[in-house]
């Protein structure tokens, strides 16, 4: 969603407390909220709520539509930064927005506040490169699509099946899309913009990958044995698709 943003302009940064509920309609900037503390649920069309605690981050893209409903007892509290910038996705979702490496979000948000608060020329740069630094650590590695949250919970649990048996001979993306609930062609729609390439590619890179490394290490019987232990029966057909990957069979890799 971050990975192509160009002409990015800070509007503002504050700190606020969360009311009871509130409606939105056709918010008129970008969004993204650091939950200080309390507890609050997004309801945005027919999508799954959404539910942001204290630590959490949510994106609120330009032109939503949504109700957010307070859960928690006590005061509720939040920092906003809005912004306006290029090459945002805008497609009405809200998402919750987890950074690719470790980072202390309150920290940041935090100092972006204060900096904002009792802003200088040397500040508002400073905040720029901060929030750049943000956008940064929120970007998917793959650059594919985002989804939305429902999709996402529906994913995780097939990708949590997937991942205990994906070296397993008898596993198929039907038995993944069985466990999931939904209709074949919209688990593999979502996996699709999610991850980029079909459920069956997706399995076949794992378990070639995971081939090479024992390939590498030399501790096996056999190109049959490895095949088994990777999730190919037939170890003919591993050598097909082996080939196809890395441009040399099994036999000629460790040769």
């Amino acid at each position: 969603m971050f990975e192509n943003i160009e002409n990015l302009k800070l509007l503002s940064i504050y700190e606020g407390i969360s009311a009871p509920s509130a409606s939105f309609v056709n918010k008129p900037s970008h969004y993204m909220v650091y939950k200080l503390y309390g507890d609050s649920e997004y309801h945005f069309g027919k999508e799954a709520p959404l539910r942001i605690n204290a630590g959490k981050v949510v994106f609120i893209p330009k032109g939503s539509d949504y109700y957010v409903k307070k859960l928690s007892e006590g005061e509720s509290k939040y920092i906003a930064v809005r912004f306006e910038a290029d090459g945002v996705q805008e497609n009405g979702l809200l998402y919750e927005c987890i950074p690719t490496e470790p980072v202390n979000l309150e920290d940041i948000f935090r100092t972006l506040n204060s900096l904002w608060l009792f802003r200088t020329n040397a500040k508002k740069h400073k905040c720029y490169s901060i929030f750049y630094g943000l956008l940064s650590a929120f970007a998917k590695d793959d650059g594919h699509e985002y989804i939305g949250h429902g999709a996402r919970m529906m994913l995780s649990e097939g990708m949590s099946y997937l991942e205990d048996h994906i070296f397993d001979c008898d596993l198929s993306v039907e038995s993944i899309i069985e466990r999931c609930g939904v209709s074949g062609t919209y688990f593999r729609r979502c996996f699709l913009k999610a991850y980029g390439i079909s459920p069956k590619e997706y399995i076949c890179e794992k378990r070639l990958l995971h081939a090479r490394s024992i390939l590498d290490g030399g501790d096996f019987g056999s190109i049959g044995d490895v095949a088994r232990a990777v999730g190919f029966e037939d170890a003919l057909y591993f050598g097909k698709v082996f080939k196809k990957k890395y441009g040399v069979s099994p036999t000629g890799y460790i040769g």
